[in-house]
């Protein structure tokens, strides 16, 4: 159940926290104030990493420093915390999100959110198929926004994810 890893490990449960790092501007747009849903197109590709609650300050860093040396970043924002349920029921009744424990080298407490694919409307219409997935990438982005924890530096970020429950 919600792994993926090989062999399987610890299943991501409903109630489990996990965090998304946000950082600007590949994230988060700081001239309006909003997480990007350009960048959760890739929940349909290769997933959006999440941390999960048990990890160590030094995979949380890890993870920090990775995204910071990307091309483009300038800066920290903070992170989107909550229960791996809140995503799993985004979209209700259906389910358009999913939250799997997955190998990351050098970060045990790692997972990803998935998009579902309704394959019924991908056979329809490929236009129709193209706004349901930005539909749902704005419901996704609207929970992220009402769990974003402010946190502009490595240690501030720490600090939030232990009180959040990360």
């Amino acid at each position: 159940m919600f792994s993926l890893a090989d062999p399987p490990r610890s299943a991501v449960h409903d109630d489990e926290r996990v965090a998304r790092i946000v950082v600007a501007p590949l994230d988060y747009d700081l001239t309006i104030d909003e997480l990007l849903t350009s960048r959760l197109t890739q929940i349909y590709a290769s997933g959006l990493s999440v941390i999960r609650r048990g990890a160590s300050e030094k995979e949380i860093l890890a993870v920090v420093d990775r995204l910071l040396a990307a091309d483009g970043v300038n800066g920290l924002v903070g992170a989107a915390v909550l229960d791996a349920v809140e995503i799993r029921r985004c979209g209700a009744p259906a389910k358009h999100f999913s939250v799997y424990d997955t190998e990351e080298p050098g970060i045990e407490y790692h997972a990803d959110v998935a998009g579902t694919f309704d394959r019924a409307l991908m056979a329809a219409s490929r236009s129709g198929w193209t706004k349901e997935m930005k539909r749902r990438r704005s419901a996704l982005r609207d929970v992220l926004t009402g769990r974003l924890l402010l946190a502009d530096t490595r240690a501030a970020l720490i600090d939030v994810l232990r009180a959040a429950g990360i």
